[in-house]
């Protein structure tokens, strides 16, 4: 799920972003919170894990020498959360309404649904695209233009939002988020 999540980042932040001042100034950003988060070491998009063994032995390594206390220090868009057992997602702004909160939740749920259900998608999407990806969508929120690696150019968000609800529409009704009647 970790794996699966990671291109679905860009498009979650660009939906949700709603932090765009800071200290009473406009920043210029949708989704400040983001660019200051990334100040901190062990933020942004996680890396493409082969397995769960994998991503035990990487974190292992950095709770073993002192460095982190626990897994509940990687500050990752999606992380793990072993103690739980759960996967986190955690790139959005916070809402400024619990129906605009609402709407985010039932949105994550059902693509976590449809990837756990789907198939794997025939290419990962390279670090450098996530990477560029999630600039434009903290830079321009809804009104961003992320990259799609297959066509190699830029899509209007909503356009990849469209998608995204498109393929998640039935998973949202087996979960009872269906969309609510106009």
């Amino acid at each position: 799920m970790l794996n699966r999540l990671r291109g679905a980042v860009p498009v979650l932040l660009a939906l949700s972003a709603n932090s765009p001042f800071c200290q009473g100034r406009d920043t210029g950003f949708a989704s400040t919170r983001t660019v200051i988060f990334q100040g901190f070491p062990r933020t942004g998009t996680a890396r493409r894990f082969a397995d769960y063994a994998d991503y035990v032995d990487a974190v292992d390594a950095m709770i073993a020498s002192g460095g982190l206390p626990d897994p509940s220090f990687l500050w990752w868009d999606v992380r793990l959360q072993p103690a739980l057992g759960t996967v986190e997602v955690r790139v959005m702004d916070s809402q400024s309404t619990v129906a605009d909160s609402a709407a985010v939740i039932a949105l994550v749920q059902s693509l976590a649904r449809l990837e756990l259900e789907g198939e794997p998608a025939d290419r990962d999407v390279g670090p450098e695209v996530l990477a560029e990806n999630r600039f434009l969508a903290a830079r321009d929120g809804s009104n961003a233009r992320l990259i799609d690696p297959i066509k190699r150019q830029l899509e209007p968000v909503g356009e990849l939002a469209e998608a995204t609800l498109a393929a998640c529409r039935s998973r949202a009704a087996a979960l009872g988020r269906a969309e609510p009647e106009p």
